[in-house]
């Protein structure tokens, strides 16, 4: 009996030996994976590039990077934490490890490309464009990993896909473009090659014309959408040739696609124009020649009531962009227009125009019955153009007696959107109209930032005016604080009572720090004047408890 008990003794007792021989050997394990992982952490993060790059090109090789960089992360902790802070200054700099060891053949074009792919996983924007250059690089440079990016646009994970679309993007040409066409009909591929193709651009264009003529509306819808994306001239003609009214669902999309074309186009001749610029200007009043097709197709759909009104829209502002006498009338016409999208888009349109649509819009508010609306959009359009010739017409009408209140409004707002300092003095005296809309319009304009240092004087001579225009003149100063103090300051010398006693309102209602506003309210506290000595203490008051 007890040889027995002994004998289950010493089986214990080996079990447990052995047990703690196991646990040892995990701890030590541990222990020299953390020191291993805490090594290789340092000489991720080194200063040294030599350091770093010898240790990428090591975690290349053996598969280890994307996990050794993961490690260097605390998801724990937002993006600003010191810990990520480090991290992600250490993910760059492995990532351009990456493409500089690939350039200088140190790591394998397979193991740079698989790690490539990986970084492209990574959350920061930056580390993705650094792992796109590289990707863009390699497939540039061999023919056999273009033909893999290209393959990877059917990859089941969203990101791999997102890195060829991308890469192929950089790479670009006509060969890459070709490629990714191929796989527009593979359903698993067909999203991310119809970016791709919109990211490479320009040389998608005659591959997507082939299937212009496809039987499947959606998928025609999408390729006309494509040229848009895509904005570059060469697509334009493409384009106008889906403006069949007899398919409206594909017309639509081509008339929003040959805006933004044109859009584009004319943004990239202003961009060269401003660079060198006796090489491409184009005389004024002429419309540019390489968007010169595109505008009868976008006159025809903005005043075509029967076309999209999203469309139309866009079209009354890309005519606007295009100028030239030739959409001036157009646009006009739409300012008439039963939907107030496609009034706005015009008046918007015949203000990028400027001032060869002066005239138009004078004969337009000059024209019998044109509705209120109308005349609001005309009025607001000649407002901002400004100039003498503009400024007279919109006098005329704010001072007109049997002008509608919201035209005499727009007006107002057109003019302080204009900035035009000759307008401050129509402005100034709104401030006194009978229908507050109109008034607090003026007030709202002469605070334009644009207008306010040239305003300050003649509000300040409105103060002595009789009714609402001193009322409005003193809080349209007051709001423009400390800036109008010194000439308020100024005026209090020579001003008459009733001038003075709006005029220390009105630094009152500043909210002025000013030691000097403080002193001269307690002197004019003990005026001969009730009105002012009134006006002085309030203002006092309100300065001392603001």
């Amino acid at each position: 009996m007890i040889s027995k008990i002994s004998a289950k003794i010493r089986e214990h007792a080996v079990q447990i030996l052995l047990v703690l021989c196991v646990i040892v050997i995990v701890v030590l394990s541990v222990v020299h994976s953390n020191a291993v992982q805490s090594h290789v952490l340092k000489r991720l993060g080194s200063s040294d590039r030599t350091t770093r790059d010898t240790e990428v090109a090591e975690l290349v090789r053996n598969g280890g990077l994307a996990d050794a960089l993961v490690e260097t992360e605390d998801p724990n902790t937002d993006a600003t934490s010191p810990k990520n802070v480090a991290s992600l200054q250490i993910r760059l700099h492995a990532a351009h490890s990456v493409t500089r060891l690939l350039s200088e053949r140190k790591i394998s074009d397979k193991d740079a490309f698989t790690t490539l792919l990986s970084l492209y996983k990574d959350a920061d924007s930056g580390v993705k464009s650094v792992a796109t250059d590289g990707l863009s690089t390699l497939a540039g440079a061999k023919p056999g990993y273009l033909t893999a990016i290209v393959a990877k646009l059917k990859d089941g994970d969203p990101d791999v896909r997102s890195a060829a679309v991308d890469t192929l993007g950089k790479v670009g040409g006509t060969t890459a473009a070709g490629l990714v066409y191929g796989q527009i009909d593979n359903a698993a591929a067909r999203d991310a090659a119809e970016a791709a193709l919109v990211k490479i651009g320009k040389p998608s264009v005659p591959f997507i014309a082939q299937r212009l003529g496809d039987n499947d509306l959606p998928f025609r819808e999408k390729l006309v959408s494509m040229l848009g994306d895509i904005g570059d001239a060469s697509g334009l003609k493409f384009a106008i040739q889906q403006t069949d009214p007899s398919v409206p669902a594909v017309r639509r999309v081509a008339l929003v696609s040959i805006c933004k074309i044109v859009q584009s186009t004319i943004t990239a001749a202003a961009a060269l124009n401003a660079q060198a610029p006796s090489a491409v200007t184009v005389p004024t009043g002429h419309i540019n020649p390489a968007v010169a097709a595109a505008v009868p197709i976008l006159v025809s759909a903005l005043n075509n009531v029967n076309d999209d009104g999203d469309a139309r829209a866009q079209a009354a502002v890309t005519l606007g962009n295009v100028g030239g006498g030739q959409v001036i009338p157009a646009l006009a016409l739409a300012l008439s227009d039963y939907d107030s999208s496609i009034r706005n888009a015009a008046m918007n349109g015949i203000e990028s125009a400027g001032a060869p649509a002066v005239v138009s819009l004078q004969h337009l508010l000059m024209s019998k019955g044109l509705s209120v609306p109308s005349q609001e959009s005309a009025i607001e359009a000649l407002a901002v153009i400004g100039g003498p010739q503009s400024l007279a017409t919109v006098k005329s009408f704010v001072k007109g007696s049997d002008t509608a209140p919201y035209v005499k409004r727009a007006a107002v707002i057109g003019l302080g959107l204009s900035a035009a300092v000759p307008a401050i003095p129509l402005l100034v005296s709104e401030l006194g109209d009978k229908d507050g809309l109109v008034a607090s319009s003026a007030s709202q304009s002469l605070l334009n930032p644009a207008l306010e240092s040239s305003a300050i004087k003649p509000l300040i001579a409105a103060l002595a005016s009789p009714g609402n225009v001193s009322f409005n003149a003193s809080t349209t100063l007051s709001k423009m604080g400390d800036l109008a103090v010194p000439a308020l300051l100024a005026d209090l010398v020579h001003a008459p009572p009733t001038a003075l006693a709006w005029a220390i309102v009105t630094l009152g209602r500043t909210n002025s720090k000013d030691s000097k506003v403080s002193a001269t309210l307690a002197r004019l506290c003990h005026s001969n004047e009730p009105n002012v000595q009134y006006a002085a203490q309030e203002a006092a008051l309100r300065l001392q408890s603001s």
